[in-house]
């Protein structure tokens, strides 16, 4: 039961890939007031948990109603993980972050308005393709239980992080910040892989 616990956490801690969002989420709030910004923060960790439940409730329907099996989706959701981690090597994660919600962001630096903690920080900055497809592989490999703890934990592990964001950058330096993104990516490329060698596997056992 632990164990469940444990394997549920360790692909949706990656997936969120809290180091990652560290500078852009610094980016984004630069100038707004300290107050604000955690509004801001509340509001985005939140939107992230709202949406994540919402996603775990829903999906497993959706994929009935259109006649998707969990195999399936491992193998697609697999290749997905796997091509978002190479955009990471390939690119810095800062950049590529920074791209998913650039349109969001030239409005906000306008207004600087406390709604950026939905969108884009919440979307698709903390809940982004990878989480998303992380979590549906989860819920059927681990359980709803391990998986919405995990969900829990990990917000509130990022809460934190993002709280005292630029200590921790001051701290690893942009350098080190995206030398542990770096490893961070090649742990998704895996998880990735894996999701895809398990969803064949599964496939040819039923045949």
């Amino acid at each position: 039961m632990l164990q469940d616990y444990l394997l549920a956490f360790i692909p949706i801690f990656v997936a969120i890939d809290i180091i990652g969002i560290i500078p852009v989420y610094l980016g984004l709030t630069d100038g707004i007031p300290e107050v604000t910004k955690r509004r801001i923060l509340r509001q985005s960790v939140l939107t992230a948990f709202l949406v994540s439940v919402l996603f775990v409730g829903v999906g497993k329907a959706v994929f009935t109603f259109l006649g998707i099996t969990i195999s399936d989706f491992k193998i697609a959701g697999g290749i997905i993980l796997f091509a978002l981690a190479i955009n990471d090597l390939l690119f810095s994660t800062e950049e590529r972050k920074s791209h998913e919600v650039s349109e969001e962001t030239t409005e906000i630096q306008v207004h600087h308005t406390p709604s950026i903690g939905i969108v884009p920080i919440g979307i698709p900055l903390i809940v982004g393709p990878a989480l998303l497809t992380t979590l549906m592989i989860s819920v059927d490999s681990y359980g709803l239980a391990p998986t919405i703890s995990s969900v829990v934990i990990n917000l509130l592990i990022l809460y934190t992080g993002l709280r005292y964001a630029s200590l921790i950058l001051r701290l690893t330096g942009r350098s080190g910040a995206k030398g542990i993104a770096k490893v961070v990516t090649l742990l998704l490329a895996a998880i990735g892989v894996m999701m895809v060698r398990t969803g064949i596997s599964e496939i040819i056992q039923q045949s």
